[in-house]
């Protein structure tokens, strides 16, 4: 994990907290994987821990959000929880 950001360390964070929860997450430099049964549970796996952690990223500071999620409002990302 890199933290180049008060932001970007919010979203690492909560991986390792992830890490610790899940006792099945693999962190490293590159990134984390999440090994499952199968690929389909591994991406959702993925998905819903990508989305912890950006919604823990966007109530710190909503403008640090990558582009790719900037359409996003706080209405769509409080939907995001439901999925949890």
């Amino acid at each position: 994990m890199s933290i180049t950001s008060d932001p970007n360390a919010v979203h690492e964070l909560v991986h390792a907290y992830q890490a610790g929860r899940e006792k099945s997450l693999q962190l490293s430099n590159s990134g984390a994987a999440f090994p499952d049964r199968n690929l389909y549970a591994q991406q959702i796996t993925n998905a819903v821990a990508e989305s912890e952690a950006y919604m823990a990223q966007y109530g710190l500071d909503p403008a640090s959000m990558p582009p790719s999620i900037m359409g996003s409002t706080p209405q769509t990302m409080n939907a995001l929880g439901h999925l949890m």
